[in-house]
This record gives C-alpha cells, sequence and structure tokens, in this order.
C-alpha cells in the first residue's frame, strides 16, 4: 500500500481542488477580471458541499438517474450550442481526419495535431455524421459506468467531485477529448480485470490485448497508466504480460506504420511523436525518470484504486513540471495568460483521482471492514 486509503483520497481531492483554482484563475481573470472573490468563494462552497456529500447517503437509482441527466444535459449543449474559445482540439480532429480522407498526410496540419492515429479512427464514425465533439459524450459514459461498476458508497461523492470542478464544463464548452481519452484508458483496464483468465485464449490474448493497444494509440502519456496497471496486474504471472503486450504492441505499431510510409519525412518533423515532444517541452530525462518511477509503483501497488491514484499523480506532476518550465522561459503572465500553457491537459489525471477515491469504515473494535 503506498498510502492508507483515507489519505490518499485526501491528496486526490485536493489535487482536484488545485486543478479547478488554476482553471478558475486563468478564465476568471481573463472573463470577469477579478479572480479574487471567485476563487475562495468556490473553495468555500467546494468545501462545504464536499463535506456534505462526505456524510449522506443516496440511492443507487436516484444518482443513475442523475447520470444520465448530466449526460443528457451535455448532449444537448454539444448538439444546440456552439464551441466555445480557440481551443483547437475539435478543429484538429476534423481537419486531420478530413486530410486523411483528401489524400493529404494528416499531421501536416497547421493545427498540430498531437494523437496517435486510434484517437482519431474513434472519432470517426462521429465525424462521418457531421459531430465529432460527441466524443466527450462517449467519455461521459464511459466514466460514469466506472463510477458504478468500481462498486462502494461514495459514487455520490465521485459525481459532486466531477461537476464540481470547472474542468467538466471546460471540456464540454470547447468540445475536448481529453477526459474522453482518459476514460477510456481506465475502462480497458477494468474490462481486463473483469475478463481476463476466464479460461478464454481467444479474449485473453486477442480481444482484450487489441482493446489496450487501441488505448495505447491515443496519447503517450497514457503509457504511464498502462506500466503501472500490466505491472500490477501481471505481476504473479510475467509469462502472461509477455504474451499479452505482444498483439497489443502489434496494433500501436500497425497504426503508425502506414503513416510513417506515406511521408517519413514529415512523420519525423510534425508526427505525433514529435509534437507532443514539443508541446509539453519536457527534458528526455524527467519522461525516463517518471517511466522508471511508473515501473516501481507498478510492483508496490495493491490495488487497482492505487494504480488509478499513483498514475494520476505522476501525470499531475508531469503536466505541472512542464508548465513550469514554460513559466521559466517565457514569464508567467504569457504562460499562463497567453495559451502556452494549455491547461486542458489537466483533464487527464481528473477520472483517475476521482475513481481512485476510498474510504474504508471499520466496525467498533472488531477491525471488520464494513464497505471501502
Amino acid at each position: 500500500m503506498i498510502v492508507k486509503s483515507g489519505i490518499r483520497s485526501i491528496i486526490s481531492i485536493f489535487l482536484m481542488w488545485i486543478i479547478s483554482i488554476l482553471f478558475l484563475l486563468k478564465y476568471s481573470e481573463i472573463y470577469f477580471n477579478n479572480s479574487s472573490i471567485i476563487i475562495p468563494l468556490y473553495t468555500l462552497i467546494f468545501t462545504g458541499l464536499l463535506y456534505f456529500f462526505s456524510r449522506v447517503k443516496i440511492n443507487t437509482a436516484y444518482l443513475r438517474i442523475l447520470s444520465a441527466m448530466i449526460i443528457v444535459s451535455a448532449l444537448l449543449i454539444i448538439l444546440f450550442t456552439p464551441r466555445l474559445g480557440a481551443i483547437g482540439r475539435l478543429p484538429s480532429i476534423e481537419e486531420w481526419l478530413g486530410m486523411l480522407f483528401a489524400g493529404e498526410f494528416p499531421y501536416n496540419s497547421g493545427l498540430t495535431p498531437s494523437s496517435f492515429p486510434g484517437l482519431f479512427l474513434m472519432a470517426l464514425p462521429l465525424w462521418l455524421i457531421g459531430n465529432a465533439g460527441l466524443i466527450e459524450i462517449a467519455g461521459l459514459i464511459l466514466f460514469f459506468y466506472l463510477v458504478f461498476s468500481i462498486k462502494d458508497n461514495f459514487s455520490h461523492l465521485k459525481i459532486f467531485l466531477l461537476v464540481s470542478t470547472p474542468v467538466f464544463y471546460y471540456g464540454i464548452a470547447v468540445r475536448c477529448e481529453l477526459f474522453f481519452n482518459m476514460s477510456l484508458v481506465i475502462f480497458t483496464a477494468w474490462l481486463v480485470i473483469n475478463h481476463f483468465g476466464r479460461k478464454n485464449k481467444m479474449t485473453d490474448f486477442f480481444i482484450l490485448p487489441l482493446l489496450v493497444g487501441l488505448g495505447l494509440s491515443t496519447r503517450s502519456v497514457v503509457l504511464i497508466f498502462y506500466v503501472i496497471f500490466m505491472l500490477w496486474y501481471f505481476r504473479d504471472n510475467l509469462g502472461n504480460l509477455v504474451k499479452f503486450s505482444i498483439p497489443m504492441s502489434l496494433l500501436f505499431i500497425s497504426l503508425l506504420l502506414p503513416l510513417y510510409f506515406w511521408d517519413k519525412e514529415s512523420f519525423m518533423n510534425n508526427g505525433p511523436f514529435a509534437i507532443q515532444s514539443r508541446l509539453s517541452a519536457l527534458p528526455s530525462f524527467i519522461v525516463a525518470f517518471f517511466l522508471i518511477a511508473s515501473v516501481y509503483l507498478g510492483w508496490i501497488v495493491r490495488s487497482f484504486r492505487e494504480v488509478l491514484f499513483s498514475s494520476g499523480v505522476i501525470i499531475f506532476l508531469m503536466v505541472i513540471i512542464s508548465f513550469i518550465l514554460k513559466i521559466f522561459d517565457h514569464g508567467f503572465a504569457k504562460a499562463f495568460y497567453a495559451d502556452l500553457i494549455d491547461l486542458s491537459y489537466l483533464a487527464f489525471p481528473l477520472p483517475l483521482f476521482i475513481l481512485s477515491i476510498e474510504f474504508k469504515k471499520h466496525g467498533h473494535f472488531t477491525g471488520e471492514i464494513l464497505y471501502d
């Protein structure tokens, strides 16, 4: 165990609060020119509601209805309201797919699409029906499925934490797919936990590895999660880890190779590895350090929630270090307010933190775990 469940949950909630404060600091200044009132007010309301929801119990049926209402509300916003802001995530998906079907090398887009091909292929059906922004709805569906599948007595608290953060509304307003990206990755791991080892080799060493390979084929940052998860899950049978990794890796490579051979020079200069490296601005030794830390954590974590928490912390730290380096290079005002820092990357650890939350309640004197 890395830290006790209660402490782990408090850290997760605190880091979520930090993420929310960063969003409020930037956008309250941009739109209202006043963060000195909004941030303390948000903190006060957040703390009060957090205390309330940590003390009450809500019937699961009501929570499912509430989740459905949130999904429908988000769907209506995406269908009937224009995309806000100049964030180019949705346009980059649309332009990548448009260039692909026009026979042009898609990574030569001026919008610097940074995702691996798997993400664009998953957005393809939605793009074909005219609204790739619906991928955010898919992310919400996956997230709520995980909330109710990873069972505990705190589903209502997790739903509150989601809707209490500005990141949730930001993602819907600008049609940012990063929340979907990480929810999908967690979902593929949850499928492995629930379906691997049921004496079906086709499922174990073909279907599930391909699903994980598709998750890996979204962005390089998800490798942090998969390293920790797979070392934790397969630690007792490294042979299965090798057999699982082969089709997973083959799918990842097979999605990249056609693009590499299409235009080698453009792939090396404008492809996903080059763009992700430029956007993160993280030196290689920092990336290597966090990868080594992920391997270590994969051996010491003891539960899926610890996998979620530890990978969330590492991804959070990588994003924050990237921000700090850009602030040193360009100054705080230019980096933070002139979009040299992309706060949307903080959507990556958000579902990891929320889903990692657990509190264990023990019976008096007996030590029996009543729920976790």
